[in-house]
């Protein structure tokens, strides 16, 4: 059994806004003349989605969830500016987008980095953004080298890591075209 019409519910939607449940039971008292609990409308108005955003705790006319748009101070900052974003070094390239600096330094000097493709840092130094300490692997390669926990902290050894990781990783691509023809027969 409904608890409401539908204009009974239209209406409580049409004033949900700006009115809490005792003013809503009250409204409703007086339009329709059916007498509802404080609980009742308060259940459903969240079940029927028809949630009050003025009476949100902290509104006031001019902000909406919280921040203040008449008196917005500016807390953007400028293109080029650095940050940490979970231990990660970033840098600032368009407004709302932000990059990992090795990223951005290796794309300055050796061109796009594609979107399957990540920069890693050979000797292990996440602090380290000498252009030959920046490698950059396909995603590919960085799981079968995190899989195996390849990675150290020497130099040397790590571009070794590099290098067998795009074996493996062209190995099974192989694999998996042999078995894709022998499918398609």
């Amino acid at each position: 059994m409904k608890l409401f019409n539908d204009d009974q519910a239209q209406f409580i939607r049409d004033n949900s806004d700006g009115n809490n449940d005792l003013k809503l039971c009250e409204m409703v008292k007086d339009k329709f003349g059916i007498s509802v609990t404080k609980k009742q409308m308060a259940n459903w108005r969240g079940n029927h989605n028809a949630i009050s955003v003025t009476s949100l705790r902290g509104w006031k006319k001019g902000k909406k969830a919280g921040i203040d748009f008449k008196n917005k101070q500016k807390t953007s900052v400028p293109i080029g500016t650095e940050g940490i974003a979970k231990g990660i070094i970033t840098v600032k390239i368009a407004e709302n987008k932000w990059i990992p600096k090795q990223r951005f330094l290796y794309e300055q000097v050796f061109g796009k980095v594609q979107r399957n493709e990540v920069v890693i840092f050979l000797d292990g130094n996440n602090r380290n953004f000498d252009l030959e300490n920046l490698k950059k692997v396909s995603r590919r390669q960085l799981a079968i080298i995190n899989r195996k926990r390849m990675l150290t902290d020497n130099r040397e050894l790590n571009e070794s890591v590099v290098a067998y990781s795009a074996l493996i990783s062209k190995v099974s691509e192989l694999e998996h075209e042999k078995n894709e023809k022998t499918k398609s027969r």
